[in-house]
């Protein structure tokens, strides 16, 4: 799953741009941003290249503090089209299945600690699903 991975997605890099972009428009610099957050110089140059994910909380304080909306930030954004249709084919099963259904399935399987057991699930699950197609 692309968008689960703990790295930077290449729009964290459109929207560090973005930011950056904005940010100078409105003649503040990284330090006065960092103090606003409450991180480093350094970091801010981590969003604005797109090294580092800016926490959702972090966008929105500096929208008001640049008192644009936060939804300038995502302006121009270019996901690559197959990439985002294969994530989206990944998914589309999960329409027929309800929130309370994929909480609980989750919990219940998290909540399992030998890992053979574990794998055995997940090989019965993909048994199941398979059995389905033919």
């Amino acid at each position: 799953m692309i968008y689960m991975k703990a790295s930077p997605h290449h729009l964290d890099s459109q929207i560090g741009q973005n930011i950056k972009k904005n940010r100078l428009k409105n003649g503040v610099t990284t330090k006065a941003l960092a103090t606003l957050l409450d991180v480093s110089f350094q970091q801010i140059q981590k969003y604005e290249k797109g090294q580092n994910r800016i926490p959702s909380s972090s966008l929105f304080i500096i929208s008001k503090f640049l008192g644009v909306p936060v939804g300038i930030f995502f302006e121009d954004l270019n996901e690559q089209p197959n990439e985002m249709k294969e994530n989206l084919e990944d998914f589309k099963h999960i329409k027929n299945v309800s929130d309370h259904e994929i909480t609980n399935l989750v919990n219940n399987y998290t909540k399992i600690q030998d890992q053979e057991i574990r794998k055995k699930i997940l090989s019965l699950t993909v048994t199941l699903q398979s059995t389905q197609e033919s």
